[in-house]
């Protein structure tokens, strides 16, 4: 019975290597079509790396960055909120629903300011929107050196 038990084990446990491996080289393949600007691609490669192991938060980061680039603010919250479902402590993606909060913030605002009159307009409220679009603009000149950083910060070696 002994041996029975142990040789189930070591199947499990070469089992477990493959899957990571087959997750980690799943999850490079989709990098690398990312850096190389094939992005409906890559995205495909993370969502089906996600279909395989949902709880991959490199998987679930890129896909919330690639969502937040194309300005589909609620498909990356919810890829940034699984993140932090898992990992609490998860730095950036705190930093990208501030993000995705204030752009959501900014539009209603401009929502209001359309509707009211300028006699009716806050200054206060105005010096905020005014503001605000200055983030927005400076951000979007970032996003290329944001993904610059990002990829310093990692603990894989640049290709």
């Amino acid at each position: 019975m002994k041996p029975l038990l142990g040789f189930c084990l070591l199947l499990i446990g070469c089992s477990y290597i493959n899957n990571n491996r087959d997750t980690s080289e799943q999850y490079q393949a989709a990098q690398t079509l990312y850096k190389a600007g094939q992005i409906a691609e890559a995205k495909q490669g993370f969502e089906s790396l996600l279909e395989s192991n949902p709880s991959h938060i490199e998987a679930h980061f890129q896909l919330g960055k690639m969502a937040l680039h194309a300005v589909q603010l609620d498909d990356a919250k919810i890829h940034f909120e699984a993140i932090l479902e898992r990992d609490r402590r998860h730095a950036m993606s705190h930093y990208n629903l501030g993000v995705i909060y204030l752009m959501q913030s900014e539009r209603y605002f401009e929502y209001f300011t359309a509707t009211t009159t300028q006699k009716e307009a806050n200054p206060r409220l105005l010096k905020l929107l005014e503001s605000m679009h200055r983030f927005s603009a400076e951000q979007t000149q970032t996003d290329a050196s944001l993904d610059a950083l990002t990829d310093l910060l990692s603990d894989d070696p640049p290709q």
